[in-house]
């Protein structure tokens, strides 16, 4: 039988200290895996920049003699994605390495025109008629904004925006340690 020199000792206690001392770290919740998801609140999954032309004239009014017209364009940022804060526990069913979740649906975050996207194209404004105001050419950004928002449907910027959101969570809780993953959204 060997000998242990009185220098690796000290050693070897130290290693059972250690070792005792070692805090057991508790396997946490899958439920609370999911929940982590949560504190990202708003997940944009899609943008779109729109351009919209805008085109206006009062030649039609009677009183007023000239031509007044002005074409203007825009450029509009478009962003969608889901409210992951209203998640909730009634949303989440876990069963070990399984997991339901349903999300709210998508939404527009928000729709976005640059000051320094509006650019005036052309105008023509004949020599008895004013130049057009900077109160009408808002008016005349806030009618694009409004076209804009019509413009979210025929995109279907929503289902993209679901559709991204379902991938993005289905790879987050693959990486989690889920192998069954079922993603709905709230209608």
């Amino acid at each position: 039988m060997k000998k242990i020199s009185r220098n690796v000792l000290p050693l070897i206690a130290l290693m059972f200290l250690l070792h005792a001392c070692v805090e057991k770290v508790p396997e946490e919740n899958p439920i609370n895996k999911v929940l982590k998801i949560k504190e990202l609140s708003d997940l944009a999954t899609v943008e779109y920049t729109v351009t919209k032309i805008i085109k206006a004239t009062d030649d039609s009014t009677w009183y007023k003699i000239g031509d007044r017209k002005i074409l203007m364009s825009c450029d509009a940022k478009i962003k969608a994605g889901v409210s992951l804060s209203e998640i909730t526990d009634k949303d989440i069913v876990v069963n070990a390495t399984s997991v339901s979740l349903q999300l709210p649906a998508a939404k527009i975050l928000y729709i976005n025109i640059p000051p320094a996207s509006v650019v005036e194209q052309y105008a023509e404004i004949d020599l008895l008629r004013a130049e057009y105001t900077i109160a009408e050419k808002n008016a005349f950004l806030q009618v694009a904004e409004k076209d804009v928002n019509n413009t979210v449907k025929e995109l279907d910027i929503l289902a993209t925006a679901e559709k991204n959101t379902k991938t993005i969570i289905e790879s987050w809780l693959s990486i989690a340690g889920f192998k069954n993953i079922a993603i709905s959204f709230k209608k």
